[in-house]
């Protein structure tokens, strides 16, 4: 039994970072839509978050050093978030952050604070910068839409010059 319980934390855990993975990310974002949908009105944003220029990082510094970083975004990043919250590693130098009865808004001011403090943490090697979409779910996306709406807004602060945080249009009721 204790074999079973530790392979199962295991199975839920990023082996780099300690912080959960996707499998995770994947269950926390079910959850979450199911409450929302069942409780509304509530608010629910994600933030798609990339370390920006982590290729040549690791091709200067070598994929050790890269390890390194981000075994320490991961701490910075959990020690961010509230703790009803869930981050997660979905894979390379890319993390999401769940930000459950948050708006957009509200995500955006919190995910930028983020921000600033990658920006401004003495890391080993050089400074480092990260890039966030945000995207508050609207009633009747999909979970699979509401991922690839948070990556666009990525994928936009990447494109905007990378150590942003972009989000989806906050309207006045956010």
């Amino acid at each position: 039994e204790v074999a079973n319980l530790a392979l199962r934390e295991e199975s839920l855990t990023d082996p780099l970072t300690g912080l959960p993975n996707r499998r995770v990310m994947d269950k926390a974002l079910d959850e979450a839509i199911s409450r929302v949908k069942r409780d509304a009105p509530r608010t629910l944003t994600l933030a798609m978050i990339d370390v920006d220029s982590f290729k040549s990082f690791n091709d200067i510094y070598g994929h050790p050093a890269g390890d390194d970083l981000l075994r320490l975004l991961g701490k910075v990043l959990i020690s961010a978030i509230r703790p009803y919250d869930c981050v997660a590693r979905i894979g390379g130098e890319e993390f999401a952050i769940l930000l459950a009865d948050t708006t957009i808004g509200e995500a955006f001011s919190i995910i930028e604070r983020l921000r600033s403090t990658v920006e401004q943490t003495s890391w080993p090697h050089r400074a480092i910068t990260i890039s966030a979409g945000l995207y508050s779910w609207r009633e009747g996306m999909s979970k699979e839409a509401f991922v690839e709406a948070a990556d666009q807004q990525l994928y936009a602060a990447k494109r905007g010059g990378r150590n942003c945080v972009i989000a989806n249009a906050v309207s006045r009721d956010q």
